[in-house]
């Protein structure tokens, strides 16, 4: 969310130097990307750019409106990643320290998939829970998200004796 303007041309012109078009740009980490009042058109610049095959934004969807998700469909977003870290709102406080009211996130990926359905754009929407040793009926919680995304995803958080890797279905 701290990324300014300058930073990203310059970005952008650094990979055009590349021999080839990049897999993948995307706006994660440092920050929330949905608090940045520019991503939209940010999102929209790396993709006239061309420097990059897809261009997607990862989140907490916490913030995500009717509006923020109009404009990233516009912007022709590829793919919206959505970080679950719990299936409940208590459950994720608990974790984290700060509150997320887990069925408003779900009712905005909710409406963000209705968009983009009614406008007929491409952009890919995931849901990834990381799963930090959830109980067995909270992971079954999981299940009442494949009506807000295309692809549910789980990141297993392990020992490092061992554990689980990805899984995806």
């Amino acid at each position: 969310s701290r990324m300014e303007r300058p930073l990203l041309e310059k970005a952008i012109d650094d990979m055009r130097g590349f021999p080839r078009q990049v897999e993948h740009f995307g706006f994660i980490g440092a920050g929330e990307p949905l608090m940045h009042p520019e991503l939209p058109e940010f999102v929209r610049h790396v993709k006239d750019s061309g420097i990059a095959k897809y261009v997607s934004v990862t989140s907490n969807c916490s913030l995500l409106t009717a509006e923020k998700s109009r404009a990233l469909l516009d912007a022709g977003l590829d793919e919206l990643r959505m970080t679950l870290v719990h299936t409940t709102s208590s459950g994720y406080k608990r974790l984290t320290g700060i509150f997320s009211d887990v069925e408003l996130v779900k009712a905005n990926m909710r409406k963000m998939r209705e968009l983009r359905d009614e406008g007929g754009y491409k952009t890919r929407l995931v849901c990834k829970l990381i799963d930090t040793w959830l109980t067995e009926p909270e992971k079954e919680k999981y299940s009442e998200w494949h009506d807000c995304a295309d692809a549910l995803a789980t990141n297993t958080v392990c020992d490092l004796l061992g554990g689980e890797s990805d899984t995806v279905d």
